[in-house]
């Protein structure tokens, strides 16, 4: 009778399984194009307020051109249109935030922590970023995949988790 995944009842766990992950991945790849046409004007420049797609105030900071030509030239995988931020932490540590997708990258954070960031009264996410890498971390946690380091902003806590590449992954606050 022309059934879709999740309209059969006889397996309901599989059926509803199925169709969860499918509906999943629909939304998330929906949501990263969504994020990166809001964000990314065609004049190049970037645009990160929360749920605004605005210009960031500070796009040309974010985006510093020695910086970005020393990613280049390190070697690492990176995606140079989808760079939102760039710059060295306290350790010298080149790091970079990408759009990336519903896993990891600026996509990730929006989806998964902007409401967090909204309660605290942060709207421009890679900005905040940007001046939180420029303080010293009070706890700094490498793993297998790369590193975990707690900032204090203004009096609350974020985790910054980044690939040992300089990727950040994910930010949110703890």
């Amino acid at each position: 009778m022309g059934q879709g995944l999740s309209d059969t009842y006889e397996n309901e766990g599989v059926s509803y399984l199925a169709g969860a992950f499918v509906g999943d991945y629909l939304i998330a790849k929906v949501a990263t194009k969504a994020v990166k046409a809001m964000k990314k004007p065609k004049s190049g420049k970037v645009g990160s307020e929360v749920g605004g797609g605005k210009k960031a105030s500070g796009a040309n900071k974010l985006l510093k051109s020695d910086l970005l030509d020393e990613l280049s030239k390190s070697g690492v995988k990176y995606s140079p249109d989808d760079v939102v931020m760039i710059t060295k932490n306290t350790s010298k540590d080149l790091l970079w935030l990408e759009y990336g997708n519903n896993k990891a990258g600026l996509t990730h954070i929006e989806i998964r922590h902007a409401a967090d960031f909204s309660k605290r009264g942060i709207k421009n996410i890679p900005e905040f970023i940007y001046d939180m890498l420029k303080k010293e971390p009070i706890s700094i946690v490498e793993s297998s995949r790369g590193m975990n380091a707690i900032y204090l902003m203004n009096g609350k806590k974020y985790l910054i988790a980044y690939g040992k590449n300089g990727f950040i992954v994910s930010v949110y606050p703890i």
